[in-house]
């Protein structure tokens, strides 16, 4: 099986020593509008959920304790329940910027 391995890690790397390869810059038609604001849209959206975990982590856990939203569930519900406020609440915080850059994005580009 090594061998075997060893053989097409081989083959597939001889391919990187060739002639080197110049990439063609794209092309300004190439891509349509509305793909390049989709790809913008995902990046600011991915971008956005850390941000979001975090300050609803910051709020959230303060939040949630003065409240006593959770004090008549188990420990081990209450962490879950907590974590899975925060993903939803920075799903949200990540969707909503998405949109106002979209939003500002369309304002501005006319």
């Amino acid at each position: 099986m090594k061998k075997i391995i060893s053989i097409i890690l081989i083959i597939s790397s001889m391919n990187l020593f060739s002639a080197e390869i110049i990439p063609e810059p794209y092309k300004k038609d190439e891509f349509p509008k509305y793909l390049l604001d989709i790809r913008r849209a995902t990046v600011i959206f991915c971008g956005a959920i850390p941000l979001g975990y975090m300050y609803s982590s910051i709020v959230g856990d303060v939040i949630i304790d003065e409240s006593g939203i959770l004090a008549d569930i188990e420990d081990e519900e209450i962490n879950n329940k907590k974590i899975e406020l925060k993903i939803l609440s920075s799903l949200i915080f990540a969707g909503v910027v998405m949109i106002i850059d979209l939003i500002i994005e369309k304002l501005f580009k006319r």
